[in-house]
């Protein structure tokens, strides 16, 4: 019975926490979520592989074949949409240790850089 009262008492604290001025008791609760709010500018440079695959694709007019279940949910930072095409897909590439082999002038292939072609 007495393990209940902690419980309640907990709860009522994060309940009147959450419910004034300062939203302590959310804060609390949604740690990543307000970590989050606080950098704004880093979330808003990462995002998925795939969503940075189609935007470098639309940009540039090329197509990837990669193995989608290893790769589109990994973030990265968003491309480079300016100058050098390989330049910036190898600065997209290079920190997932992925390699790239151009099979023809729009189409690219990526593959792992352990992998020999």
């Amino acid at each position: 019975m007495r393990n209940y009262y902690y419980t309640i008492a907990l709860l009522l604290c994060l309940f009147y926490l959450g419910n004034n001025q300062y939203s302590l008791g959310q804060e609390l609760l949604s740690y990543n979520e307000f970590d989050n709010q606080k950098q704004p500018n880093k979330t808003a440079k990462t995002m998925t592989f795939k969503k940075a695959m189609e935007q470098f694709g639309d940009h540039y007019g090329i197509s990837f074949l990669y193995r989608k279940d290893l790769l589109d949910h990994q973030l990265v930072n968003s491309p480079s949409l300016s100058g050098d095409r390989e330049k910036g897909l190898a600065e997209l590439l290079a920190p997932l240790g992925v390699s790239y082999k151009e099979l023809r002038k729009d189409y690219i292939v990526i593959f792992s850089s352990e992998e020999i072609i």
